[in-house]
């Protein structure tokens, strides 16, 4: 796994990932960006950790990377699964996906 800022994330990173996570040092928030079916796979038993390729962005001050990120998720995946306004059941995967991310870090 590998940290990219915003700015210099290369499409074929975008094309491995299974998980991609946003992290925002200044308030101390990760959210799930791509993967939230393969999260909500994993919490019903039908996935493992075999094999997952995680992503992760430091966010930064420019808005403009971030939305540029969405966009090229969109595009390079089919779509992207980050929720501006989560409910709680986004709220409750995002911070599935985040533990599972850092125990799979932890074994490494």
């Amino acid at each position: 796994m590998t940290w990219y800022r915003l700015d210099a994330i290369p499409d074929e990173e975008i094309r491995k990932a299974t998980l991609i996570f946003c992290a925002d040092e200044d308030f101390g928030n990760e959210f799930l960006v791509y993967g939230r079916e393969w999260v909500e796979r994993m919490m019903a038993g039908r996935e493992t950790g075999k094999g997952i390729y995680l992503l992760r962005c430091l966010l930064v001050p420019d808005e403009g990377y971030f939305n540029r990120l969405l966009a090229d998720v969109a595009r390079i995946k089919g779509r992207c699964d980050f929720d501006p306004a989560p409910g709680a059941r986004s709220r409750h995967l995002d911070g599935i996906a985040v533990e599972f991310a850092r125990i799979l870090e932890s074994l490494n």
